[in-house]
This record gives C-alpha cells, sequence and structure tokens, in this order.
C-alpha cells in the first residue's frame, strides 16, 4: 500500500467518524472548553 493510499484510507475514516458525530451534537456541546495546560518544552 503506498503512503498516499494509506493516507486517503485514514482521512475517509477520520472524516466518517466526524460527519457522524456531527448529528449527536447539541449547543450545550459547542460551549464546552478545555482545561487551561502549561506546556512546557525543554531542549
Amino acid at each position: 500500500m503506498s503512503t498516499t493510499t494509506s493516507l486517503l484510507a485514514l482521512w475517509k475514516e477520520a472524516r466518517t467518524r466526524f460527519s457522524n458525530q456531527l448529528s449527536q451534537l447539541n449547543e450545550d456541546d459547542l460551549k464546552r472548553k478545555l482545561p487551561p495546560i502549561q506546556i512546557a518544552l525543554d531542549f
């Protein structure tokens, strides 16, 4: 399987999963926020 074919298959699966979730969303879900987190980058 080529890289392009593999990525296309992954994209189609993600699009399908997202589309399936859209029908179940309601207004309260859109108001949710993730808690703030601190991201530390150490080099």
